[in-house]
């Protein structure tokens, strides 16, 4: 059995659909004429004649299958046809052409479906009546239908090209070319009457799919692939008279193409600082993981190469969708030009909408902006609906390491759906990932373009994969840049890096008998949201609007979000219990992978707060006393947390310290005056190793000196000597004594 890409959904007949005067309903001055069966059985038989098979043999490409297009950019659209890339791979992992119909409109010409697969996958094209196989080339594609010509080497002599006829009259019946195991099948039937009225002005006839259109002799009158037509006449005609793009004319184009693409879309380099060593707050990192904020790889990156948009002015759209966290470390950034020369360009903003920052160029790149971007992108009133069914151009850009890689092809907008905003999101007949679409002008019509998503606690795994987004869209953001970026995802000093916002409360998850006891099962999903406040820092915001322990906290709401942020909290380190008494049975390389004790500040609410941005206002929805109650705040950084202290490194003794911050001093039931350090990292065979001093224990004096924080310790440990320390852990107290090197 022969199965086919029609198998799995894209029906591509062989000719297009079309539209015709429909006769008029039945009256008294008319009757609607009837076509017997055995007529349609006659004009079937005809199209059959002119149907050749159009083999296309695939190959990869550098080690890279066949990608045939289909949901077009993140799911936004399937286009015309469903076409998913994994249907090119099953093609030659059988060992089988790809097959389409072609319609003879000449011994040696054949229209075909605009299969969009870029040359380098193809390794030839055949057509084949019966036995006999000629090969072929493309010579012209079409400018407002997805089909080609198809021209062959020598004439296939069994076919019998389909003649056309403008001026035929009706009744018209139209065909469908599918496929079945045996070959081809047509489907003959009749054209429909329903026409259609769209607000944007267009004025459609409809049909069941696209077709051809043919008198009852078996004369053709016109053709789409598409399943409308316009209202008026002008669909009538032979596919040859069309509109379309010569060979010629395409290679022309293509060189246009290359030059745009190369001085427009660049390669960035993004440096950035190496992450702060936190690795001392693992729990904090597995929580991140755990959560669906960890990203590996930008989350350690110190170099990234993607892609920028050469805008207005000195200005480069540098489209990658950094986190704050990953934006805080970003130190440099290099434009490189279509010749591989670097230009320095300073961080100017992050979007707040899109998965983009802004750079600029100092000084601007030499030359002006190539004609794709005249006066930066297009303006804002332009409608993308006028590109609807327009063969454009399209170049596919990837940035690999350091090297840019460029494919040039065409793309097809088919249809548009209504998205963020309301505004209109293209579906293509392509979608070649990371496609920049221009029209024949050089005009950048869209560009791959994330949407940023809003902070959340839950279904943070949101699709934030580059969608198709009209140019257009961006037009008021760079007018207005101010407006529209995002004060908190800039770059930062090593030392503000892990700053963090909070609200001042430890929370317990909730659970189904959590929250029937407080019968709030209603309010949270029987007990999977929510969480249960035990404890209140003195001096937090929570404190300072009254709020206790024994409270439940319900979610937030941010006043410019579509929905509240429900509080759903992970219970991964809930139960944990550090082994103080197993410490001194740890072999000291093992020192660096042992959890921090205490519950980290980087929980799922304070990183919530972070990413919804320092000085935002918000409402947190509390249970009080059995009623709900909305208390207002502001978005607030948080005192120095155990990630953020700071540190000082004795590399005399082998020992790092960091002063107690709020959340280790509340585990650790520590007073205000309390005095003492935290040992954050001890290195292996250091004197502080062989003192028998262990990490995240507690110095609180130094030869005698109490110590407040690590500038005291610095100054009472002087040149590193011979020291004596008091050491705690936990209620038990010691004194070490410390040989330097």
């Amino acid at each position: 059995m022969r199965a086919s890409a029609w198998t799995y959904g894209w029906i591509m007949l062989i000719a297009v659909a079309t539209t015709l005067p429909w006769p008029r309903a039945a009256s008294a001055e008319t009757e609607k004429p009837s076509i017997d069966a055995q007529t349609k059985v006659r004009v079937g038989e005809r199209v059959l004649k002119a149907v050749a098979t159009v083999e296309l043999t695939l190959q990869y490409d550098k080690g890279e299958a066949p990608n045939l297009g289909g949901p077009a950019w993140g799911g936004r659209g399937r286009g015309m046809y469903y076409r998913g890339g994994f249907f090119a791979e099953r093609f030659l992992d059988e060992e089988r052409p790809m097959e389409q119909p072609g319609l003879a409109l000449g011994a040696d010409l054949l229209l075909m479906p605009d299969v969009q697969l870029h040359e380098r996958f193809i390794r030839k094209i055949e057509a084949r009546v019966g036995e006999k196989r000629v090969g072929g080339r493309i010579i012209a594609w079409m400018l407002h239908q997805p089909a080609a010509l198809l021209k062959l080497d020598e004439p296939l002599l069994d076919l019998q090209p389909m003649v056309f006829d403008a001026a035929a009259k009706g009744p018209y019946l139209t065909a469908t070319i599918g496929e079945d195991e045996a070959g081809f099948r047509i489907n003959i039937g009749s054209p429909g009457e329903a026409v259609t009225v769209f607000s944007d002005g267009r004025r459609t006839r409809e049909l069941s799919m696209p077709s051809l259109l043919l008198t009852a002799e078996g004369v053709g009158v016109g053709a789409s692939f598409y399943s409308h037509l316009p209202v008026d006449e002008s669909w009538k005609g032979s596919p040859l008279d069309w509109p379309a793009m010569t060979l010629s004319q395409r290679e022309a184009a293509m060189a246009k193409l290359d030059g745009w693409a190369s001085e427009g879309i660049l390669r960035v380099t993004l440096n950035f600082r190496s992450p702060a060593k936190s690795g001392d707050d693992f729990g904090a990192m597995m929580r991140r993981r755990m959560g669906g904020r960890f990203d590996d790889e930008s989350a350690a990156a110190t170099e990234m190469h993607v892609p920028g948009v050469r805008v207005d002015g000195p200005y480069v759209l540098v489209l990658t969708a950094l986190d704050a966290a990953t934006t805080a470390r970003l130190e440099r950034v290099r434009v490189f030009d279509a010749q591989g020369e670097s230009h320095e360009a300073t961080f100017v903003a992050t979007l707040r909408d899109y998965g983009a920052l802004v750079a600029a160029l100092h000084p601007p790149m030499p030359g002006e902006l190539p004609p794709a971007f005249p006066g930066g992108l297009p303006g804002a009133g332009e409608d993308i609906r006028a590109y609807r069914d327009r063969l454009l151009l399209s170049a596919e850009v990837r940035i690999a390491g350091p090297q840019r890689i460029s494919y040039l092809g065409h793309d097809r907008m088919t249809g548009y759906e209504l998205g963020w905003r309301r505004m209109l999101y293209p579906s293509t007949t392509g979608g070649a990932a990371g496609a920049f679409l221009f029209d024949d002008a050089g005009k950048l019509v869209a560009l791959p373009l994330a949407r940023r998503p809003r902070a959340s606690m839950e279904g943070r795994y949101q699709d934030d994969e580059p969608v198709l987004t009209p140019a257009a869209h961006l037009a008021p953001v760079m007018r207005n840049l101010a407006d529209h970026a995002d004060p908190n995802i800039v770059p930062l000093s090593e030392e503000e890096e892990n700053r963090l916002a909070w609200m001042g409360v430890v929370l317990q998850p909730l659970d189904q008998d959590l929250a029937r006891l407080n019968e709030v099962s209603d309010l949270t999903n029987d007990g999977e949201t929510g969480g249960l406040v035990t404890f209140v820092y003195p001096g937090s915001p929570a404190a300072n609007a009254g709020i206790e322990p024994g409270q439940i906290l319900l979610r937030l709401h941010v006043e410019d979000y579509p929905r509240p942020i429900n509080i759903q909290l992970n219970e991964g380190f809930a139960g944990f219990v550090f082994p103080w008494d197993q410490l001194d049975q740890i072999p000291e390389q093992y020192f660096d992978q042992i959890p921090v004790p205490w519950p980290s500040a980087e929980n799922e609410l304070n990183t919530t707060l972070t990413d919804i941005g320092f000085g935002k206002p918000y409402e947190a929805e509390f249970i009080v006393d059995g009623q709900p109650r909305k208390v207002k705040f502001a978005v607030e950084e948080s005192p120095r947390h155990y990630a953020s202290a700071p540190k000082f490194e004795a590399e005399g003794l082998g020992l790092t310290v960091k002063d107690v911050t709020y959340e280790v001093r509340q585990y650790l039931r520590m007073s205000e005056d309390d005095p003492g350090v935290i040992v954050s990292r001890i290195e292996p065979g250091s004197g502080a190793s062989v003192a028998g001093i262990k990490p995240y224990e507690l110095i609180t004096h130094v030869a005698g000196q109490p110590v407040k924080d690590v500038e005291a310790f610095e100054t009472l440990a002087g040149d590193e000597g011979e020291l004596k320390l008091s050491v705690k852990r936990m209620t038990r107290s010691r004194e070490v004594v410390v040989r330097g090197r």
